[in-house]
């Protein structure tokens, strides 16, 4: 017996120019994303942090980037949320001009989660 679907669906064509774009996004998405920890020592100094300080920065852009991803995953496995992408790079581009403009603590950890929760955003979509 013949399969129903094989004989009505049509084959696509990998396009490859969103292929490259998204890969180029989740490149810039995740070295965004190491730049947090290359930043430590420099933070450190210019704005006093102590290793608790430091500490609490790496928990919230872990907690943010490794914990919601499975989250935003679920809800874009639900219903199909191509808005992921270019919200989740919005943020993180956000997180990094907060990052590099950061006057105080709080603000810092705001960016960080900025940071972690536009890759956590992204991953889902970039990875469909």
């Amino acid at each position: 017996m013949a399969n129903p679907l094989r004989e009505t669906s049509v084959p696509l064509n990998t396009v490859y120019g969103i292929l490259f774009a998204i890969s180029a996004g989740h490149l810039i998405n995740d070295t965004a994303q190491s730049v947090v920890p290359a930043l430590f020592p420099i933070l450190q100094d210019t704005l006093h942090l102590s290793y608790f300080q430091i500490g609490l920065m790496t928990f919230m852009l872990n907690m943010t980037s490794s914990v919601m991803q499975p989250v935003f995953g679920y809800i874009a496995d639900k219903r199909p949320a191509p808005f992921f992408l270019p919200t989740g790079m919005l943020m993180s581009t956000a997180g990094l001009a907060g990052l590099a403009l950061a006057r105080n603590y709080a603000l810092l950890l705001l960016a960080v989660l900025l940071i972690g929760l536009g890759s956590a955003l992204f991953h889902p979509e970039g990875s469909r």
